[in-house]
């Protein structure tokens, strides 16, 4: 499916509320309380963390224990895209070294931040491919919080103002470009150090930045 998701967020259309994107967070995968498994929340979270890994982003941990970021961590403007009486939860949570996203941010314009801070993009759009692969939208509840991620970002990184329902083309561009490039991260190998991850991650729950590094070994 080489470019695959890349091309749904190109050509798709999110029929969600109009909000405006300010902020950028890390967040929990996010996914409809009634459906939670371990095997899709691990093949999900070794995702983000075999991105992370292969770009060179300081990974602190990656978990799929249950409610591990909290789910008030879970992207609140996701949240409430969400249909009277469904709920996101947490199922897994991968994050960097503290503060490391809010240091780059505050070093915007300068290029090296701004090339860490695409790279996270890049880390949050490898859970949309995940999901892509097993047959999920982008607006699927198992895709909502990185989706919203990864316009946040955007928004950040393009200093573009737009509404969420409607991302312009610059903005559909630019995140499809990071759609690819996580895919063709995960794939590098056969998507053999993927497999790795998350295997052991099924198994352990838990697994320290090192301990991805380990499993993901040269690039």
């Amino acid at each position: 499916m080489a470019g695959g998701i890349g091309l749904q967020f190109l050509f798709g259309r999110a029929s969600w509320p109009a909000r405006p994107w300010a902020g950028m967070r890390e967040m929990d995968h996010g996914i409809d309380a009634t459906k939670p498994t371990d095997d899709a929340s691990a093949r999900h979270e070794a995702a983000h963390a075999v991105v992370c890994v292969r770009l060179g982003l300081p990974l602190a941990y990656t978990t799929i224990r249950p409610g591990a970021g909290a789910d008030a961590t879970i992207n609140p403007d996701a949240q409430r895209t969400m249909p009277p009486g469904v709920t996101l939860v947490s199922a897994g949570y991968t994050t960097l070294e503290p503060g490391t996203v809010e240091q780059w941010q505050a070093a915007l314009p300068d290029p090296a931040a701004q090339a860490r801070i695409q790279a996270v993009a890049v880390k949050t759009a490898a859970g949309m491919v995940t999901e892509a692969e097993r047959g999920a939208h982008v607006l699927d509840a198992s895709d909502r919080g990185d989706f919203v991620d990864l316009l946040q970002v955007a928004a950040v990184v393009l200093r573009i103002p737009f509404k969420s329902n409607d991302p312009p083309p610059a903005v559909r561009a630019w995140c499809a470009a990071r759609l690819t490039e996580a895919e063709t991260l995960l794939h590098a190998d056969g998507g053999a150090a993927w497999d790795r991850v998350t295997a052991a991650l099924l198994e352990r729950k838990r697994l320290s930045g090192d301990e991805v590094r380990t499993l993901v070994g040269s690039r």
